[in-house]
């Protein structure tokens, strides 16, 4: 930004427009640096700063303000004494702040929370996940959670009736650190009715399926939801405990011992869970799964027919036209986006973020917002970090029937349309 030789500010000689850009930046970063200038520059009231700082940052793109342009340069003109050219190249750094902006002081407690967390996740990414995964901050669903911890390269370690908590926490483990699954996270347990587990657990362990059921009582789905969820994997396989805690179920009620004393039924030889299987139950009890597995490598096969490359092959491209898929996670149509939509996909995990043009949005709303499955065509776009795809023909799929018929975007298919490529 150019000096002022006619006249200068006491302001700037005196160093407090510090926020200012004097140099080649002549770029605000922050809402306080902008009413500085409106004040100290144009000579205008901190409320009339105000009004016009507000004025300013709900403007469209390219909106010219022409009204306000004049009263400003005049002002900076008769302020400052500066030339009109002067007083121009000052209101167009004022302009180009525009739409959602920071206070300086939120910015900086946004900025050291940020650091802190950058810093914890670099050095003790197990000791943070479990605290991340616990508070559930953000809109980031448990699955992609845990996807993310996975790519971290350390383990989600099982749901265990005999070592999980009220929350999640880090664990070492022969292969490192890991984050152990809470009792919590079964659905409908609550943390009274864990409490009630760890409290039975500190007198001796649990040694089956039938000595938890007579020392802790539970209702009747919360129980079959802790059996089918695995947290008796490590004492037997889980079809063997889900045979038990039905036949528990009709012999007395739970946490209690029976009146008469009867060993139960020998478990017959039962089909071994396979992973679809498995996975499915992790979905509807807990909402994810420990498995190294995705939702979308059970249906992989049919998605390379189609034609889909898998989301992490495209990090490196730019253009296309590409197809890829993903399982839906969450939809964003702000309304300053002016008609656009953002939809978050996942593979894995590598999410993507599918842009929607106003007009691709009327076509394919219905189908976004009830597809557990989305697949599309269209060009990568440089996105910073992100993996950003311009959406030029989208699908939705049902998960399979054999893959995860418990995860949450599959509960209601909709009209989810067929792929004919």
């Amino acid at each position: 930004m150019p000096t002022f030789p006619i006249r200068a500010h006491p302001a700037f000689e005196r160093g407090e427009m510090g926020a200012v850009p004097t140099g080649a930046s002549t770029r605000e970063h922050a809402q306080d640096q902008q009413l500085r200038i409106l004040h100290e520059c144009a000579g205008y009231s901190w409320p009339e700063a105000e009004r016009l700082r507000k004025r300013i940052a709900r403007a469209e793109e390219g909106e010219p303000l022409e009204v306000e342009a004049a009263q400003f340069i005049q002002a900076v003109e008769r302020t400052l004494g500066a030339t009109p050219a002067q007083a121009r190249a000052i209101w167009q750094m004022v302009a180009e702040f525009r739409g959602y902006g920071f206070c300086a002081s939120h910015a900086h407690a946004f900025a050291q929370h940020a650091y802190a967390s950058a810093w914890l996740r670099r050095h003790y990414p197990a000791e943070y996940w479990a605290a991340f995964m616990s508070e559930r901050p953000g809109f980031w669903p448990a699955d992609t959670l845990r996807q993310m911890a996975h790519r971290q390269g350390f383990a989600v370690l099982p749901l265990d009736i005999n070592h999980s908590g009220l929350h999640y926490r880090c664990e070492r483990t022969p292969q490192g650190k890991g984050v152990r699954l809470p009792l919590t996270a079964v659905r409908g347990l609550s943390q009274t009715q864990a409490e009630a587990i760890l409290l039975e657990r500190l007198e001796r362990p649990f040694a089956s399926p039938e000595d938890c059921y007579q020392r802790v009582a539970l209702p009747r789905d919360v129980w079959m939801n802790l059996v089918r969820a695995g947290a008796f994997d490590a004492m037997l396989d889980r079809r063997s405990a889900l045979y038990q805690a039905q036949a528990l179920l009709q012999t007395h009620p739970g946490g209690a011992r029976p009146w008469l004393e009867a060993p139960l039924p020998p478990t017959p030889a039962l089909p071994p869970l396979e992973l679809p299987e498995r996975m499915a139950w992790d979905y509807q009890t807990k909402g994810y799964s420990e498995l190294a597995l995705h939702p979308l490598d059970l249906m992989r096969s049919k998605l390379l027919e189609l034609g889909c490359k898998p989301l992490v092959s495209l990090q490196r491209r730019e253009g296309g036209p590409v197809r890829t898929a993903g399982l839906f996670k969450f939809l964003q149509k702000p309304p300053s986006a002016r008609g656009f939509a953002f939809v978050v996909v996942e593979d894995g995990a590598q999410l993507a973020q599918l842009i929607l043009a106003p007009p691709l949005w009327e076509r394919y709303a219905r189908t976004v917002q009830s597809a557990p499955v989305l697949v599309v065509e269209g060009w990568v776009q440089p996105a910073g970090g992100l993996l950003a795809i311009q959406v030029a023909r989208l699908w939705g799929l049902p998960l399979e029937s054999t893959a995860v018929s418990g995860h949450p975007a599959a509960a209601e298919p909709g009209d989810a349309v067929a792929l004919n490529p």
